[in-house]
């Protein structure tokens, strides 16, 4: 099952209190809920020709022009192994049809959310 990380599902991870990191014009952020329609955009490294806030609050609206692109990105599963009551997942996610990172976890998400994780350090 093939299915891309669209900014329905990043908004729903958001509202479930998990928090997004993404480079934006070379600075790294760390987004996350923090009221209805009300996010935090903390700025964690920044780039000397590109000062910008430490923290920032931003409507749904302005998220969502933030990620015009979100469609390009996608998760997908590459392995599954182990008895059914103990399975663990091999996702890799994938940018513009390139291979970013692969990550594993006990369950689909957790592995999509390990692969993530790689390729933001990355």
């Amino acid at each position: 099952m093939e299915e891309k990380y669209t900014f329905e599902m990043m908004w729903e991870d958001l509202n479930n209190g998990y928090q997004i990191f993404y480079t934006y014009v070379r600075n790294r952020y760390l987004l996350f809920k923090t009221a209805p329609n009300c996010y935090t955009q903390k700025l964690l490294t920044d780039h000397k020709k590109n000062p910008q806030p430490k923290m920032s609050m931003l409507t749904l609206k302005r998220v969502k022009e933030m990620f015009p692109d979100m469609e390009d990105i996608e998760y997908k599963i590459i392995k599954e192994s182990g008895p059914d009551h103990d399975k663990t997942f091999t996702a890799e996610v994938i940018l513009n049809g390139k291979v970013l990172a692969n990550g594993t976890g006990r369950s689909k998400k957790l592995a999509e959310m390990q692969a993530a994780k790689k390729a933001l350090k990355e």
